[in-house]
Formats: structure tokens, sequence, C-alpha cells
């Protein structure tokens, strides 16, 4: 549901007079506060336009419509591309531990990669 929505601004934007960010500004992306508001009988800030087209239903469609093919792309891409990089960077990575502990920084700091 937050998709083109910045996951900050969809948790923070209408909370403690904080005001809604261009992330969330347009009647099609939903805030959490918005949504409290709807679950509690308001208009959420939703548009009269969007409203007559089904509310909260018809942002989702959109919203699904719109950026639905880019989520799921990264749903599916990230993970793989995180293990394959793992597995590029594993030697540097251990390289530099080595070397990081020898150095005795590793101790000093506790950083280690």
């Amino acid at each position: 549901m937050t998709a083109g929505t910045n996951v900050w601004n969809f948790f923070t934007d209408g909370w403690l007079g904080r005001k809604a960010s261009t992330a969330t500004d347009n009647s099609w992306e939903l805030s959490l506060k918005e949504l409290a508001d709807i679950g509690m009988g308001g208009t959420g800030g939703i548009h009269s336009t969007w409203q007559a087209k089904g509310g909260v239903n018809a942002i989702v469609k959109h919203n699904f419509k719109t950026h639905g093919a880019a989520s799921i792309a990264t749903i599916v891409i990230a993970p793989v591309l995180g293990k394959g990089l793992k597995k590029i960077a594993r030697t540097p990575i251990r390289q530099f531990n080595q070397l990081w502990r020898w150095a005795g920084l590793e101790q000093a700091t506790g950083v280690k990669l």
C-alpha cells in the first residue's frame, strides 16, 4: 500500500503536527494518518473525485497499476542481487577483516565487516 510513497513519509505524515510531505500530498498517495482517519469514519483527506471512484479501493488499485511491477521486481530482484554481491565480495571482505585485525583496529574500534 506504500507503493509510490516513501515508507518514512507513510508512517509519519500528519502526526505530531507534521504536515503531509510531497510524497503523500495527493489524494491517491496514502499515509498511515489518512488510513487511521478513514478507519475512524473520516474522509482521510481523499478528494471527492477519488471517493466517487471507490475511495481507498480505487486508490490501492491505482497504486498497484502504477507501481506494482516495480514493487514486485524489487521484492524478487533485491535478495538475488544481495546474495550475488555477497558471494563476489566475500574474499575482499575477509582480507579487509584480516588486515583490520592484524593492525589491532578491530579490538580498538569494535568494527568488523
